[in-house]
């Protein structure tokens, strides 16, 4: 699990890298149902696709552009978050694939 910090209305690209088992898991073939699953300290989840992109598919590299200041806010912070890829034969794949990483916004 990480833990990630930035300021309410950043708009950088945010990289990962997704892995199971401690080992980078390739995206290759999976990479076009890649998703975010961005939870609201109040229990409120959203499932992005806008802003998520493969980086590298065989290195399991991600990332994450938020599009304004109004999808990571201080109100809603912290966030709960985890990537989510379904492989075409009806298995989904989680990533982290126990509990979820934490991503914490203040204001600027």
């Amino acid at each position: 699990m990480i833990t990630v910090e930035s300021t309410e209305g950043e708009t950088r690209t945010f990289d990962f890298t997704l892995t199971k088992d401690s080992s980078a898991f390739p995206l290759t073939g999976i990479e076009s149902s890649l998703r975010l699953e961005l939870t609201t300290r109040g229990g409120t989840t959203a499932t992005l696709t806008s802003g998520v992109a493969v980086v590298s598919a065989a290195a399991g590299t991600v990332s994450y552009t938020p599009p304004d200041g109004t999808i990571l806010t201080a109100a809603n912070s912290p966030y709960k978050f985890r990537f989510r890829a379904d492989d075409g034969t009806g298995k989904r794949h989680y990533f982290p694939n126990q509990g979820a990483n934490l991503w914490i916004v203040r204001k600027p």
